[in-house]
């Protein structure tokens, strides 16, 4: 491979570790949104569970549409781990072209 080449190819790689960087900070973000949504959700059973206050004085559980399918869960689970898989084979390649990925 010419270095004209390599440094084409190196160019791709850059961009691509540039964008799975964002698209790993987006689906992380979602994961943990998810999350507050379910500790939301399990904060109102509690506080339910030992008083009744939530339920005896009218308190609204909360909005049961923010929290996700276990379809999506598992989609976002898989194209996660994908995602990382993907990273880290980009980090590599850098490395082997000398170049020190910045997280």
């Amino acid at each position: 491979m010419s270095q004209d080449e390599q440094m084409l190819v190196m160019g791709r790689v850059v961009s691509e570790y540039g964008e799975i960087k964002k698209k790993l900070a987006a689906l992380l973000a979602e994961g943990e949104r998810h999350g507050g949504a379910f500790q939301n959700f399990a904060a109102y059973l509690k506080g339910s569970e030992y008083s009744e206050s939530g339920l005896r004085h009218g308190q609204k559980p909360p909005d049961l549409s923010m929290l996700p399918t276990a379809q999506n869960l598992n989609v976002l689970i898989e194209e996660t781990l994908a995602t990382i898989v993907r990273k880290r084979e980009l980090y590599a390649q850098l490395k082997a072209f000398g170049v020190e990925p910045k997280d």
